[in-house]
């Protein structure tokens, strides 16, 4: 929605610095992200294998992706991120 005023279009991470919540093996293929005038990451990852592949963004440009709230995530939950 891009009269949404969130920095991160989609994060797929914990929901904040001090809850370990684990996120593994998540694909994120093949989506159109939307950008308004607040957006600094289109996709943002904090887990386990996570992968993100063939996505586009509406008003053109680079994609922006990035590392979320991974403060109370053990070494070994932060990444690998893959991308191609």
């Amino acid at each position: 929605d891009p009269s949404d005023t969130n920095q991160w279009t989609v994060a797929i991470c914990p929901q904040n610095d001090t809850s370990a919540e684990g996120v593994t093996n998540v694909l994120i293929q093949n989506n159109t992200f939307i950008r308004n005038s607040h957006t600094s990451q289109d996709l943002t990852l904090a887990g386990k294998q996570l992968t993100y592949r063939s996505n586009t963004v509406k008003s053109g440009g680079s994609f922006w992706e990035g590392v979320g709230h991974d403060t109370a995530l053990p070494t070994s939950w932060k990444g690998p991120y893959y991308s191609n």
